[in-house]
């Protein structure tokens, strides 16, 4: 009996349930969320003990408004620059800078001596630590089954309030149980690093990216910011980042309030 002609650019068999799920892409998931969960730990440590710098630097109420909107405004042009690093990198590569960044800038602040030097050092650790969002997200999503793309992504973002949970019981612990100063919770952004090697050892390069690498040529034009502006993404780019601000806005305004505000004598007092 003939048999029919095997068509070679029949598309893989499509991954349906749980079961049909290759380890791999569970691996990936997990190291992620390891990711996003010390980049949150790091970045709360900072909210966590804000009432401390204002004692120790005499910052009243509005000079804490001023810091906090000024490190996050240029954090947030800063982390425009990942995507684009992260495509022309890489998704590993980028993920280790952050690693290896983020403890030596939340670190630092152990030590920093006066104001703008907790200025820039909150900066430069909150850009390294916040980029840890992106560049999972984008490894997660494309080592996911298409079916389960949306499922790993949305269990992805248990990594913010977990960091919250370890910081939160870390630092206390540190302060009331141990007796330890303030300053060196920061330090506990050091654990931070062992994660590094497991990135080096265990996360594969995106198959996504390491394709699009071999289809690219020496006219195409490098990965640049301006391209979402273009006529083809500006749309989806405006209404994406309209969302990604209102949740933003909705996460720093709870936090901010909560952990900064109220914490502060200034307030009290009115």
């Amino acid at each position: 009996m003939n048999q029919p002609p095997i068509n070679q650019n029949t598309q893989k068999q499509e991954i349906l349930s749980f079961s049909q799920i290759p380890a791999s892409s569970y691996k990936i998931f997990f190291i992620c969320l390891i990711g996003v969960t010390f980049a949150n730990l790091d970045h709360s440590i900072f909210i966590l003990v804000s009432e401390k710098f204002q004692e120790d630097f005499g910052w009243n109420l509005t000079d804490v408004g001023w810091y906090v909107a000024i490190t996050f405004f240029i954090s947030g042009i800063l982390c425009t620059q990942v995507g684009v690093l992260t495509d022309r990198i890489g998704r590993k590569k980028s993920l280790l800078i952050s690693t290896f960044l983020t403890p030596i800038f939340v670190g630092f602040l152990a030590i920093a001596p006066n104001t703008l030097s907790v200025l820039i050092a909150r900066t430069l650790g909150f850009t390294a630590a916040g980029a840890q969002s992106p560049i999972t997200l984008t490894t997660v999503t494309e080592s996911s089954p298409p079916r389960f793309r949306g499922l790993f992504t949305g269990i992805l973002q248990i990594g913010f309030p977990l960091g919250w949970f370890f910081a939160s019981i870390l630092v206390v612990f540190m302060i009331d149980n141990l007796g330890i100063n303030w300053r060196y919770t920061f330090l506990l952004a050091f654990l931070f690093v062992p994660y590094g090697w497991v990135i080096h050892k265990y996360l594969p390069e995106s198959k996504v990216w390491l394709e699009a690498q071999n289809k690219k040529t020496e006219n195409q034009p490098k990965a640049s910011t301006l391209v979402l502006f273009s006529e083809k993404y500006r749309k989806k780019s405006l209404l994406l980042f309209s969302g990604q601000f209102l949740y933003a806005f909705a996460y720093g305004k709870h936090v901010n309030v909560g952990s900064v505000f109220y914490a502060s004598k200034e307030l009290g007092d009115r």
